[in-house]
């Protein structure tokens, strides 16, 4: 076999996600997703940054729950009206998210937002692109942490001095960069008249509504 004969790294993904997606292939994530592998630069800069096998082996891991978060959604939960069109843009960033990271965990997260954009259950008017975006741009640690925070938390915020771990303030930050969080000056209370003394004013931090529409969008995914 000649070089020019070989087959590229390019169309060996191509074939993963086809053989992969062949049972779904009338999934309009399924289309997208298709669709995108073949972008030249854009999955050259994935090959460049990664290798090829650690991108064909990752990109096995996205189908798998793909697929996985396709069969969790029921059938007549789909929306007729959306396209693999308007999904070009989310599997994108979908695709570059699962390639960029090890954690299966992360995975099931960015796929279970892709599905979950094609549900009739999906947030109303989020923006599905810029939620993967966001969800991407965080690593598993992150993920792990924004987890905790949405099940143990309430809408009056929380300190981060509850925060456990040394490096808990580190991806704290990043979840707030991402919208995922927000900090806000809890005012201070005058407690005297109870025989406490004042206390004063302090940043505390809260989910975003954008956040818990996120958590919907992933819920609407199949991912509980």
């Amino acid at each position: 076999m000649t070089d020019q004969d070989r087959p590229t790294t390019g169309r060996l993904a191509l074939t993963v996600i086809n053989n992969g997606m062949v049972a779904y292939a009338t999934h309009p994530v399924a289309r997208a997703i298709v669709t995108v592998i073949p972008f030249g630069s854009f999955f050259d800069a994935l090959v460049g940054t990664a290798g090829s096998n650690l991108v064909l082996g990752r990109l096995e891991v996205l189908v798998e729950e793909l697929r996985a978060s396709i069969d969790r959604v029921p059938q007549e939960k789909q929306d007729p009206a959306v396209t693999s069109e308007q999904l070009i843009d989310a599997a994108m960033r979908a695709v570059r998210g699962a390639t960029e990271t090890a954690s299966r965990g992360k995975v099931q997260t960015i796929a279970a937002a892709l599905v979950g954009g094609t549900s009739i259950d999906r947030p109303a008017d989020l923006d599905l692109e810029s939620a993967l975006a966001s969800l991407a741009s965080l690593t598993a640690a992150d993920l792990e942490l924004a987890r905790v925070l949405a099940e143990r938390t309430t809408p009056f915020g929380f300190s981060p001095s509850l925060l456990l771990g040394k490096d808990s303030l580190f991806h704290l930050g990043h979840l707030q960069a991402a919208g995922l969080m927000e900090s806000f000056v809890k005012p201070g209370e005058d407690n005297r008249a109870r025989g406490f003394g004042r206390t004063e004013p302090s940043i505390e931090f809260r989910v975003t509504p954008t956040f818990l529409r996120i958590l919907d969008l992933l819920h609407a995914g199949g991912l509980t």
